[in-house]
């Protein structure tokens, strides 16, 4: 799933089981919120620009892609001078760091 553009949103939505990553959201002031990510094969929740919210998800067992390389992570946030904010959960995703930046989980 992949919404962008400013303002952008994504809500109560699920993305399971994607060859890729599940939710990919871009642009100023985007929303990811009350959705669920999980058996993803590489991110569960990507989101990039500024001022972004990412709240009340879920993002648990992604990127497992042909196996572990501590490259998938549940939620990742990128390109952005003003940090995304929210609290999620995050679980037993490839990456056991789990969130970046680690603020969201």
């Amino acid at each position: 799933m992949t919404v962008g553009g400013a303002s952008a949103s994504v809500k109560s939505s699920t993305a399971s089981g994607n060859g890729q990553t599940g939710i990919v959201a871009s642009g100023a002031s985007v929303s990811v919120s009350s959705s669920t990510a999980s058996g993803n094969m590489m991110i569960g929740i990507t989101v990039s620009g500024d001022a972004a919210v990412i709240t009340g998800d879920r993002a648990e067992t992604n990127g497992f892609f042909g196996g572990s390389d501590l490259k998938g992570f549940g939620i990742y946030a990128t390109g952005y001078t003003t940090a995304p904010v929210g609290t999620n959960v995050v679980r037993g995703n490839d990456d056991p760091s789990e969130c970046q930046p680690a603020s969201l989980c």
